[in-house]
């Protein structure tokens, strides 16, 4: 799926949240797409950004390309902490030394997941 297409499936959930979001157009797709692609998010994150936008936001309050990036890379950064987090817990059932495997667990606990 190509950027653009995502920035136009994001317009959409936009629209169908917000009775007050303009029309998307042609134009508006191409310029979301180029501030998504620049940060390489998925399609999944970015529409997961939607639902955190109108979950936390105001309705008064406009969306905006710079919103949506901002809630998909922390959506983004929680995902992959706990990716890290889970491989850290599976990396404890391979034979390893007792000292290796107490610094894994040390990593593991200490981690924090930014919310």
């Amino acid at each position: 799926m190509t950027y653009l297409q995502t920035a136009a499936d994001v317009l959409a959930k936009c629209s169908a949240n917000d009775p007050w979001f303009p029309k998307p157009s042609q134009a508006m797709a191409m310029a979301w797409a180029e501030h998504f692609e620049f940060h390489q998010l998925s399609r999944a994150d970015l529409l997961d950004a939607v639902r955190a936008f109108y979950d936390e936001t105001e309705s008064a309050v406009k969306i905006s390309p710079a919103a949506i990036v901002k809630r998909a890379r922390v959506i983004r950064r929680d995902r992959m902490g706990r990716q890290v987090v889970l491989e850290l817990q599976d990396a404890s059932k391979i034979p390893m030394p007792d000292e290796i495997r107490e610094q894994i667990r040390a990593i593991a606990a200490s981690t924090e997941i930014p919310r």
